[in-house]
């Protein structure tokens, strides 16, 4: 590597971190503005959420499938966040992020705390919750101060089904889009990614994958540069406003949205491709890192914090922790992979049955001597593919005790198998060069 080539990229990786420690100060600062609203513009809305969270249950079914949960339970832990106002220096409290412990489950916290705000009584016991960003605060507390959770719902799914119906119209116009633009659907609908989306929990990693989507497409090139640009913001993005829900997402969408633009619009060998993807990994990877890292360092020089240890604790046990319907010698890679594939029975059905129509294909394809398979760029779709069976064998507790929001993830891999099917359909064809 000479000189240049150095300082270039020594420029060029100085800048995008400066630029994460400007997002992460803005982000900070527009959270201690969130929380100088005064928590008795929301009250009224707040009881009248927990109201209808307490009717609907800690976990209600959505579309009655059994397998597609709201997960109310941590939709009042946020609302209960959104409740808490500065209490002294907001710079501080933007980084604590308490919440309101009196009462029995989430929901009866949410409907205790708000029961008291609302007769002036604020001196109710509460506990942080530094580990997260919580970044959902600087759109949720100026929000609840117009609308309860049903608004919040309705204005969720509008956002989430407007960005997708952006992303088909787009994917629409390439060779093949209509494949393009069921398999985007199919995946989201087959997990409930459109009711999962109407949750507060979940809105941040069902809707910012389709906005990552919308970036890679309308870039003008593919250049590593700018790749690494888009990822880096995602990265940020996702770890500032979601809980450790399904990040992944935020990524392999977008990454596998890299692909169908290379092998369109530019024409990439593998290689090139897989450079991209290994690019777009570290950008995503370094800002989604260095984000988590610049909030426990803020919080551990603000408050009595030791950030090390937090962290150490909580991979420790995100990883191996006990899950209190297993056995520990059950607590394995293996056991968290199949709890997963096998929570949404009618996913596995109809993955099963879309590889069997690949499969065909395949055959097909082989058999047709004047074509040939880009077996290179169905294997990139395919590690795509794999990510979440790579992120359940990881993070073993957090995919069992969350298997009804960890098994979203599956939404990357359904749409790998609509890609491959669409590789195969589209581009088996020697002249292509893949």
């Amino acid at each position: 590597m000479n000189t240049a080539r150095l300082k270039r990229e020594c420029y060029f990786f100085g800048k995008h971190l400066l630029l994460l420690v400007a997002f992460a100060l803005i982000g900070w600062l527009a959270l201690a503005l969130a929380y100088c609203i005064p928590s008795s513009w929301m009250t009224e809305n707040i009881l009248a959420s927990g109201d209808i969270l307490q009717k609907e249950g800690l976990q209600p079914e959505a579309l009655t499938m059994q397998s597609l949960h709201f997960d109310n339970f941590t939709d009042a832990r946020m609302l209960n966040e959104a409740l808490y106002s500065a209490n002294g220096n907001p710079l501080v409290t933007a980084l604590s992020n308490n919440e309101y412990t009196e009462g029995g489950n989430s929901i009866e916290r949410l409907i205790y705390a708000a029961q008291g705000i609302a007769s002036g009584n604020y001196n109710i016991e509460s506990t942080s919750y530094i580990r997260y960003w919580h970044g959902f605060l600087i759109y949720l507390k100026p929000l609840l101060c117009f609308t309860d959770i049903y608004g919040l719902r309705f204005l969720f799914k509008i956002i989430f089904f407007t960005t997708l119906s952006i992303l088909c119209f787009l994917l629409s116009r390439y060779r093949g889009g209509g494949l393009l633009v069921c398999g985007i659907i199919l995946s989201y609908i087959t997990f409930g990614g459109g009711e999962a989306a109407s949750c507060l929990a979940f809105f941040p990693s069902m809707t910012i994958p389709l906005l990552g989507g919308l970036l890679v497409i309308n870039l003008k090139s593919l250049s590593k540069q700018k790749i690494f640009s888009v990822f880096c913001l995602l990265g940020a993005l996702i770890n500032y406003f979601d809980f450790l829900d399904n990040p992944i997402l935020s990524w392999g969408i977008p990454a596998s949205l890299l692909i169908v633009r290379a092998v369109n619009q530019e024409g990439m060998p593998a290689k090139s491709i897989a450079s991209l993807l290994l690019t777009s990994f570290l950008g995503w990877g370094f800002a989604y890192l260095f984000t988590w890292i610049a909030k426990l360092l803020l919080a551990a020089a603000l408050i009595d914090y030791d950030p090390l240890r937090d962290a150490m604790q909580q991979a420790t046990h995100r990883i191996n922790g006990d899950v209190p319907w297993l056995d520990p010698q059950q607590i394995t890679p293996s056991e968290a992979i199949i709890h997963n594939a096998i929570f949404n029975m009618f996913a596995l059905g109809f993955a099963t049955l879309l590889l069997t129509v690949i499969v065909a294909i395949a055959i097909k394809t082989i058999l047709n001597m004047e074509k040939r398979i880009p077996i290179p760029v169905i294997l990139l779709i395919l590690a795509i593919g794999l990510m979440p069976f790579l992120w359940f064998a990881v993070l073993v507790n957090h995919s069992l005790v969350h298997v009804f929001i960890a098994h979203r993830n599956l939404i990357l891999s359904m749409f790998a198998l609509f890609l491959i099917l669409y590789v195969l359909v589209f581009f088996s064809d020697a002249k292509k060069g893949l």
